[in-house]
């Protein structure tokens, strides 16, 4: 069982974080226990996520031998994404905050996007990453973060050719050798994108690869983490929702007699 971390100083002990996330095509939670995941649950699908969420965060805290009040921190990714699974996630977040007295970190899934590419690199290159979300309207919220994971301009709502252009002109800048695509496959349908040789002639030694791992729970803990520790470099916000576009609702309803 973890020790309960200071309440003025949350890294002078272990800290043990709940983890929530559901902006995209998944609910998932997951438990964080010195600096490493012990319990996950995870349900693939793209909507539903207001029925499952608590029950994802039941299974992920039962996986483990930590009781509840023991939970120091609740993490609860703030999207960009799905309106309605961001609303899901946070309401979550904050019922769980109330309950136990827990510290709260919200955590941008563009950013546990680009960490989380940013942990399996090994080389020397001059890396930077461009994290993506599906925005379900044919385009993808996108952001761009240098070889530290720090983020590099604004979060912005980019259609295939904006992509493209986007990802060619930092190429070009020539500080940069390799740029990964955070969030999206080789084939993506959403955005019209092939492979690398769709971006057409690069600076030479310069290349783009993609990183399709999609955004859960276990992400939004290790950056929470990294965050605890190093807050300068891995910034985090209150529970606040990321919206980059307004909701796309349905028409308008009828009046009724």
């Amino acid at each position: 069982m973890a020790e309960k971390a200071d309440s003025k100083n949350p890294v002078t002990s272990a800290p043990v974080i709940l983890a929530l996330e559901a902006s995209g095509n998944a609910a998932s939670a997951a438990v964080l226990i010195d600096g490493k995941i012990a319990g996950m649950a995870e349900h693939k699908a793209r909507h539903g996520h207001a029925e499952t969420l608590i029950s994802l965060a039941e299974e992920a805290i039962s996986a483990t031998d930590c009781p509840l009040s023991d939970i120091t921190h609740i993490a609860a990714g703030c999207g960009p994404g799905s309106f309605t699974g961001l609303r899901v996630c946070l309401s979550a977040a904050k019922g769980y905050m109330l309950a136990i007295g827990a510290r709260p970190i919200g955590v941008s899934g563009l950013a546990a996007l680009a960490y989380q590419a940013h942990k399996e690199q090994s080389g020397t290159e001059k890396i930077a990453y461009l994290a993506c979300a599906d925005s379900r309207r044919s385009s993808v919220f996108a952001q761009f973060f240098d070889a530290e994971c720090r983020a590099q301009g604004n979060i912005e709502d980019m259609k295939a050719d904006q992509l493209k252009t986007a990802c060619v002109n930092a190429l070009k800048k020539g500080d940069i050798e390799k740029l990964i695509l955070c969030g999206l496959a080789e084939a993506e349908a959403d955005t019209e994108i092939a492979r690398p040789a769709d971006f057409g002639p690069l600076p030479e030694s310069t290349k783009i690869e993609f990183d399709a791992h999609t955004l859960n729970a276990a992400d939004i803990a290790h950056y929470a983490f990294a965050a605890l520790g190093a807050p300068d470099i891995y910034p985090v916000s209150g529970f606040e929702p990321l919206y980059i576009a307004a909701p796309k609702l349905g028409g308008q309803r009828p009046p009724t007699a």
